[in-house]
């Protein structure tokens, strides 16, 4: 019965981890309530377990193992039968022939109580050893893998915190930049005309002074439709000098384009429809003009 309840103690780290069926987590609980060392190493293993910041996921043992420990339960329980007697006249006669002599064996030879019980405690130890030393080993593994997470936080709020205010730097930028002139002067407006007998698009030019410059807004509507990569470029005229000022598309015949210049007195706005958006002088066929200056 003492090989039985050895065998139990070997329970305790499964029960710790939840591995025993309800079967044999009540017998377990029955030999625990009678066993003083069990309860010891078990409140040892439950501190090591609480103290782990990240609890490992509930596994079930493998099936293997449960076999092979109840099979050494029940093989330790029907060893525990008595083996065969000794006949009594045999035993007298045995007894009578070694009475005057002295019996000397080995201490080897016979384990002795005391030696049995302090083995298996020894080897329980020994286990206990492992277990601690390997879920300290993970705890320390979880500080830093903890430590190492919470530096990667903070460097990346730092960044947060420094991209925030680049952001909010370029945004404040671009409200300037995009913020209305208080000194917006409209200082021409000139009505666009078709440049042959055959077109009916019509157009205004309307040019702008603010403390940023001199601007020219260009609108047109009923063009010509485009096809392929064919644009509509607008070019400031003066004398035989044609300056462009940029191109734009035109949507269900309707198109505008806006433009900062240095104004150097040009006298004739003229709208073209070019073959594609890189000319630097005028191939194509012109569409609106209208005098800038009288």
């Amino acid at each position: 019965m003492d090989s039985l309840q050895d065998e139990f103690c070997l329970w305790v780290e499964i029960y710790v981890l939840g591995g025993l069926d309800e079967a044999d987590q009540q017998k377990f609980e029955e030999h625990l309530s009678g066993c003083a060392e069990c309860m010891e190493q078990l409140g040892e293993l439950k501190r090591i377990m609480d103290a782990l910041p990240l609890a490992a996921v509930e596994v079930t043992p493998p099936v293997s193992m449960k076999n092979r420990v109840l099979g050494r339960v029940l093989a330790a329980g029907r060893a525990a039968a008595p083996s065969s007697t000794v006949d009594d006249t045999s035993t007298r006669e045995s007894s009578e022939s070694t009475e005057d002599q002295e019996i000397s064996v080995p201490s080897s030879s016979v384990p002795s109580p005391q030696t049995k019980l302090h083995r298996l405690p020894t080897k329980r130890r020994n286990r206990l050893r492992m277990v601690c030393a390997g879920l300290a080993v993970l705890a320390v593994a979880l500080a830093i893998y903890s430590a190492i997470l919470q530096g990667n936080v903070s460097g990346l709020r730092t960044e947060l915190a420094a991209s925030t205010k680049d952001v909010a730097g370029l945004q404040e930028q671009l409200a300037l930049a995009g913020a209305p002139s208080q000194e917006l002067k409209v200082d021409k407006v000139v009505q666009l005309a078709p440049a042959a007998q055959d077109i009916v698009a019509l157009g205004l030019v309307t040019i702008v002074l603010d403390t940023k410059g001199t601007h020219l807004l260009v609108q047109a509507e009923k063009l010509p439709e485009l096809s392929g990569s064919e644009a509509f470029q607008v070019w400031l005229i003066k004398g035989d000098v044609k300056q462009s000022a940029g191109t734009f598309l035109s949507s269900q015949g309707t198109g505008a384009m806006y433009y900062t210049f240095d104004p150097q007195g040009y006298d004739t706005v003229a709208i073209t429809l070019e073959p594609d958006g890189q000319g630097e002088q005028p191939r194509g066929r012109m569409i609106l003009t209208a005098k800038l200056a009288e």
